[in-house]
């Protein structure tokens, strides 16, 4: 063997080496680099640049526990299909932060993927869904801004504990929909402009707080079929309905919201109680309902259901003033500031203030009078129906 063979070979050797070490170093540490579109990331990996995706999928999660830092880069979809920006299914632990995602069908797909992540994240456009979360427990949403999506903006379904901090959604079909969840919470957020601020679907023990919604052109905050739905703290103006509780929503409770200009303030409506959890009355409580077109508080319900609804507390102001065609189920204009339509016994009026309404501060054709109401300077001059005042 010549001098000069043994050098080529060790030179090869040389470079088969730094191949294999430069390999595991990519596998082991975050990847710095761009990627391509359809990349399956099974490490850490942070953007350096923006991608752009057309009728693909763009990240797809492959690993337990792995961070996608977008850097402040955006993900574009320009040619649709039914694809993602980034898709987890099946694993947990995964954080998804600082960047923006736009175009997509589902900006972030998770499907049966727990304790998911989703920080200081931009999601706009698209043919679907926002955040779309199938299955997946103890989803953290926080600091995201999410706008023009005809779907949800974030749909939660059938998984429990989410809680959804600081979110801005405008534009979309729902901003917020809940579907068949437990014990998720909606904080320090704000919904407008779109056609559901918040909706709560088969859930139970949800909680919407220190929240914003105005414009909604349906209802700020529904709650269908759901039980225990608790709003509180929050401001409601300017949307179709400011709270909207029917079906089996029993058990729910509104308290300390400012609640103004809206079509209605509080609607409940035909509430049947729940097969799964006892039944219990919606509690409005504390409130300040005022300047709604329509009645502040409007409870329209036709059959019995052996528990009653409460309405305790709330100031009642300036309401019913422009109800247009907003008229309850007998046809009566809903131009009072309490207006109750429901069988003996199904409502419970305590310690209500009703003041400066178009017609009556408190109509009520049948209800349980706790007392301490007190209405005054309303259009009719017998002041309350149903009840002392």
């Amino acid at each position: 063997m010549t001098a000069r063979t043994l050098d080529r070979r060790r030179l090869n050797l040389v470079v088969v080496i730094g191949m294999v070490a430069a390999l595991l170093a990519v596998t082991a540490a975050p990847v710095g680099a761009s990627v391509p579109c359809g990349t399956v990331v099974v490490a850490d990996l942070t953007l350096t640049g923006d991608m752009v995706c057309p009728g693909v999928d763009a990240l797809i999660v492959g690993a337990d526990g792995v961070t996608i830092d977008l850097g402040g880069h955006e993900i574009v979809n320009t040619g649709g299909g039914i694809v993602s920006g980034v898709k987890s299914l099946g694993f947990d632990g995964v954080t998804v932060r600082d960047g923006a995602i736009t175009g997509f069908y589902r900006n972030v797909h998770l499907e049966d993927a727990h304790s998911t992540s989703i920080e200081d994240l931009a999601v706009s456009g698209g043919g679907g869904w926002g955040i779309y979360a199938l299955d997946s427990d103890s989803l953290m949403v926080d600091r995201a801004r999410i706008s023009n999506v005809p779907d949800a903006g974030i749909l939660v379904t059938g998984g429990d504990g989410a809680i959804l901090r600081q979110v801005r959604a405008q534009g979309t079909g729902w901003g917020i929909f809940i579907i068949d969840s437990l014990a998720s919470t909606v904080v320090q957020s704000h919904l407008s402009d779109n056609f559901y601020g918040v909706y709560v679907y088969l859930g139970h023990g949800n909680v919407i707080a220190d929240s914003t919604f105005r414009h909604n052109s349906t209802a700020g905050v529904a709650s269908e079929f759901a039980t225990k739905t608790e709003v509180h703290d929050s401001r409601l103006e300017s949307n179709g309905i400011g709270l909207h509780y029917f079906g089996t929503s029993s058990g729910g409770r509104i308290e300390g919201n400012w609640i103004a200009r809206n079509g209605i303030g509080v609607r409940i409506g035909f509430i049947v109680p729940p097969t799964e959890y006892a039944p219990d009355g919606v509690h409005v409580v504390d409130n300040v309902i005022a300047g709604n077109a329509g009645s502040g508080v409007l409870v329209d319900q036709t059959v019995v259901t052996g528990f009653a609804h409460r309405v305790d507390g709330n100031q009642v102001l300036r309401n019913g003033h422009s109800p247009g065609s907003l008229v309850d189920s007998l046809g009566n204009p809903l131009d009072d500031g309490i207006h109750v339509v429901a069988p003996l016994g199904a409502v419970e009026l305590v310690d209500n203030r009703a003041i400066r309404n178009a017609d009556f501060g408190i109509y009520a054709d049948a209800a349980a009078d706790l007392g301490g109401n007190v209405a005054f300077a309303n259009g009719n001059p017998a002041q309350c129906s149903g009840v002392i005042c």
